[in-house]
């Protein structure tokens, strides 16, 4: 289901700046504290969403290149796409968590 299709008293109430859908989830564009402006973006999404198929208990991936694309959305609906270049990190192991770094900075993705 897309952001588009739901009821408008369900959209009315939430704000989906931020969010990204995935082929098979979705997700959030994220910044952490101390990000500058020209920082690469960062997608937090799950861990049984990685791209290969899930992380094998006890173990995680990282720093792997990636080309995964993500449609990002706001409250009136899609605003456009974003392409990984990394997994940063990912597991399914005491948690279910990904972690993308973009190829757009934060700066090129706000002026989008």
């Amino acid at each position: 289901m897309s952001i588009e299709s739901l009821p408008a008293a369900f959209t009315s109430n939430y704000d989906f700046e931020g969010i990204v859908g995935l082929s098979n989830c979705s997700g959030s564009l994220i910044r952490l504290e101390n990000s500058r402006d020209t920082d690469k973006g960062l997608i937090l999404t799950n861990g049984h969403c990685l791209e290969a198929g899930m992380p094998q208990p006890g173990t995680f991936v990282y720093g792997k290149p990636s080309s995964r694309w993500f449609n990002l959305y706001n409250s009136t609906g899609r605003v456009g796409r974003v392409t990984a270049s990394q997994i940063v990190y990912s597991t399914m192991t005491k948690t279910d968590m990904t972690i993308y770094k973009l190829n757009e900075t934060y700066e090129q993705i706000m002026a989008a």
